[in-house]
């Protein structure tokens, strides 16, 4: 859910004459707004791009990571404070790095202590406690076992999400997991009091950083960035550029290039196939359907509680089938919000189990057909 609180602003003797600028704030899951200390943390970080903006700042505050990287994808804001899988994703999204955080955020796999196991080949057939799905220390793990080539629901025999990050350590201490992920301070102090060892750390990334959109005038960018370095103990900030998120930026939870039983497609193939009739199927929500979609696509959400990777869960999902068409030899074409939303993956593999035979998987989606310059339409 989306809270917003509008921040009136004055305009500075520079004036900017444009419309009003919107920060975005992702916490990460753990962080408390009730702890004093980190409200005001991020208080004062917002209080700093009011006050050097130069224009009024609407402020827009996301408890979901992925929400937020998909709608500053959609322009909804300006500015963004966010973990770094966050940062990384919107680059793609034209946004510019301007500081991050000078803490840096290692996510390490532990084992308690008289474990046998003492690495990730060790670990297959473990049970794995992971921290919050959408969390940066989730979105380490699975990145990196994507790398490696390690589908976690068959490697391991549990591989189990829980809300809080810390709660993952607990679960290893009480012997209900084998291997938990955790942040490598916290794994440290925990090994200190109960013994056990780290098997598996992975490269650092920052905690946060701060990216601004390039349709930010570039004097205000400037403006923004000197102050928050000049303040940088709010917030801990040093100077920050793509490159400080290109690692996160390569191992985030992008759908796979494949998807057996269907063929995956570009927009101008896709664009060629509706030419010759083949029906296209929408699955993202009403709401983001409403906004644009490829003209004469048919909705039909697919609704998602399921993790985005290759062993998802597809009985937390839904998705109606018989909206398809009843002739499962029948070409059709599937696409979402591009190759980070894992919906058409999804539904292409609930229809593909189902037994229809001529599925086109437009992975690009609607970011892919809006960039080629192809029309859309509006509800």
């Amino acid at each position: 859910m989306i809270n917003k609180i509008i921040l009136v602003g004055l305009l500075c003797a520079s004036g900017v004459a444009s419309a009003d600028l919107t920060l975005a704030i992702v916490r990460n899951p753990d962080e408390s707004y009730a702890d004093y200390d980190i409200s005001s943390r991020y208080n004062n970080f917002i209080r700093q791009v009011r006050q050097t903006a130069g224009m009024p700042v609407n402020l827009v505050q996301f408890k979901s990571a992925f929400d937020a990287a998909k709608r500053g994808k959609h322009g909804d804001f300006d500015i963004v404070l966010a973990p770094s899988h966050t940062i990384a994703s919107l680059l793609h999204a034209k946004f510019v790095p301007i500081a991050e955080t000078q803490e840096k955020f290692v996510a390490v796999f532990v084992v308690a202590d008289g474990s046998k196991i003492t690495s990730l080949a060790d670990a297959r057939g473990a049970r794995v406690a992971m921290p919050n799905s959408e969390s940066l220390l989730a979105a380490q793990v699975k990145g990196e076992l994507n790398l490696q080539n390690i589908r976690p629901k068959s490697y391991f025999a549990s591989f189990t999400y829980h809300q809080f990050d810390g709660t993952a350590l607990f679960a290893l201490g009480n012997h209900s997991f084998d291997v938990a992920v955790a942040n490598e301070n916290d794994a440290k102090a925990w090994i200190a009091q109960h013994g056990g060892r780290i098997i598996y750390t992975m490269p650092s990334t920052p905690v946060q950083g701060v990216a601004v959109s390039s349709s930010v005038p570039a004097t205000v960018q400037t403006r923004i960035q000197n102050a928050l370095l000049k303040n940088a103990a709010t917030m801990h900030l040093v100077a920050a550029s793509d490159k400080d998120f290109a690692r996160i930026g390569s191992m985030l939870n992008t759908t796979p290039l494949q998807l057996a039983g269907a063929k995956v497609v570009t927009v101008a193939d896709a664009r060629s196939l509706m030419g010759q009739g083949v029906p296209v199927y929408d699955v993202r929500n009403v709401e983001l359907y409403r906004q644009a979609h490829v003209p004469h696509a048919i909705l039909v959400e697919y609704k998602e509680v399921s993790a985005k990777e290759v062993d998802f869960d597809a009985s937390l999902d839904s998705f109606d089938l018989s909206k398809l068409p009843a002739d499962k030899s029948k070409p059709f074409i599937m696409y979402c919000d591009g190759t980070a939303c894992w919906k058409s993956y999804k539904s292409a593999s609930a229809a593909i189990k189902a037994g229809y035979r001529n599925i086109y998987w437009m992975r690009g989606g609607i970011p892919d057909w809006k960039d080629a310059g192809y029309p859309v339409e509006q509800d």
